[in-house]
């Protein structure tokens, strides 16, 4: 019997899924009209789009290809997509480089590639081959934004960095410039500033960058004091969730680590990383995302999670780390914000190993306030906000320590970069891993860090950040200060 719709009817039915957020409808739809009329090409991307969206990379992938092998129209935009697969999700970075050089062999003047290609660069640490791109840009777009700032970034230490002082401070002053170009410059040149303990003059600057960065907030991404702070108080009143029926043992599986941004979460992973039966995963999307996709409202939703349900999820959870190639005896997933999402993943791994940075409070404020975040850290643009959450951090904080006592080791910034040998003995002890002496030797690590850490924390362990905020003492409004007593 031929179908009514056709393959045009089942791309409008798709086009409305997206439309509509309906992803799963979407692929179904998509798959329908493309067995129907398989040379569509633009129905094979927007397939790609809601595979992605579904986190189905490795198909997504295969259906950017098969919309590239069809004839798809901008194949250079189609590139851009497989290349963030690539490198975001399946973890192959050189993989994501041959796609963005693909995408540049097209268009050579394809800013958003090169762009992404000095970002992979700088996050596989070779600083080289990222400058040099970011420098391909400049040459192509003397005031792009991003690769001015990035340029900068990558001087701070160094005996460049008074020429960039000039040079940035010239191109925000002379230049009419997008709210996201301002903060990119100006984020730059506060941390120049602050290297050459210029603090007034670096304080002003993030002060400008951050009044930038606050415009690229949408109105519903802002940070709701009162919101936050009922979220804090359900999780404080959560009732315990059964353990799963099923768990990892304690010599395989995932190692979560949490806290505020900023506070060494990952120094501690590349730390851990060294060593050879741990696999560096970064910041995993898959816990967040399972909170928001099935949880919704959270956490009051979590009530509804069974044993069965905990088993499928942790399944998925493994197969996601599979098709990433994380495939040593333990994985580390480390996202700050995970301290908000303790329940599900105790619930999915009631044994993996929690591990919670803590820093001095006022300065990791002020390392957030540093900082250009994008729109997952709302509270970071405003020091009376980053205040607010750091003192729900910290509510929140006591109230884990005693619910997974024993199973949390919380790891202190400051004393790790005071007494490196101690600390990390600790880490590598409650990881349930044998001691290996690499984890305490810097080294150029394979993995990416993708993260505002990724020049710092390849560098040897060092007390340079201990105490910052004193730097900025004068500066700072009160209850930024005060946060130091906590």
């Amino acid at each position: 019997m031929a179908d009514a719709k056709g393959a045009a009817g089942h791309f409008t039915e798709g086009e409305a899924c997206i439309r509509q957020g309906r992803t799963k409808d979407g692929i179904a739809a998509y798959q329908t009209g493309l067995a129907l009329d398989p040379d569509n090409s633009n129905g094979w991307y927007n397939l790609g789009y809601l595979l992605r969206s579904d986190r189905q990379f490795l198909e997504a992938r295969d259906a950017y290809q098969e919309a590239l092998r069809r004839g798809v129209r901008g194949p250079q935009e189609v590139w851009l997509n497989i290349a963030v697969i690539e490198f975001d999700y399946l973890n192959q970075p050189q993989r994501a480089i041959a796609a963005l050089r693909q995408a540049l062999d097209i268009d050579p003047d394809f800013i958003p590639a090169l762009l992404n290609l000095g970002t992979v660069f700088e996050e596989m640490g070779e600083a080289e081959n990222a400058t040099e791109t970011y420098a391909e840009v400049l040459r192509r777009q003397p005031e792009n934004g991003r690769a001015l700032g990035r340029s900068a970034m990558m001087a701070v230490g160094t005996a460049e960095a008074g020429q960039w002082v000039d040079h940035l401070k010239g191109a925000l002053k002379h230049t009419v410039r997008s709210a996201e170009d301002r903060a990119e410059i100006a984020f730059a040149l506060g941390h120049l500033l602050d290297g050459l303990g210029s603090y007034q003059d670096a304080f002003q600057a993030f002060q400008a960058a951050n009044s930038a960065a606050r415009q690229r907030l949408p109105p519903q991404s802002a940070y709701v004091p009162a919101q936050h702070e009922q979220l804090i108080s359900k999780l404080v009143g959560l009732a315990s969730l059964a353990k799963a029926s099923q768990s990892v043992t304690a010599k395989d599986g995932p190692i979560f680590i949490f806290g505020m941004f900023r506070s060494g979460s990952t120094l501690v992973e590349q730390i851990l990383g060294r060593h050879p039966d741990v696999a560096v995963g970064g910041e995993l999307e898959f816990i967040p995302a399972t909170a928001r996709d099935m949880f919704s409202p959270y956490p009051e939703r979590l009530a509804a999670l069974d044993g069965d349900a905990a088993h499928t999820l942790r399944v998925a959870y493994l197969r996601e780390l599979t098709t990433a190639g994380l495939s040593a005896p333990r994985t580390t997933d480390k996202r700050p914000d995970n301290v908000l999402y303790l329940p599900l993943i105790h619930a999915l791994f009631p044994e993996a190993p929690l591990i919670m940075t803590r820093r001095n409070p006022a300065d990791t404020a002020l390392s957030v306030y540093f900082g250009n975040f994008d729109v997952g850290v709302p509270y970071g643009f405003d020091l009376a906000h980053i205040a607010h959450w750091s003192r729900q951090f910290d509510r929140l904080r006591r109230h884990w320590a005693e619910v997974y006592a024993g199973q949390i080791l919380e790891c202190d910034y400051d004393r790790l970069v005071h007494a490196p040998r101690e600390v990390v003995t600790s880490l590598v002890a409650h990881c349930g891993l044998g001691w290996n002496e690499a984890c305490l030797t810097p080294a150029t690590s394979a993995a990416p860090v993708r993260t505002l850490s990724n020049w710092q924390v390849r560098q040897p362990i060092h007390t340079a950040s201990s105490q910052r905020w004193r730097n900025y003492e004068a500066f700072l409004p009160d209850d930024v200060k005060a946060l130091a007593a906590l």
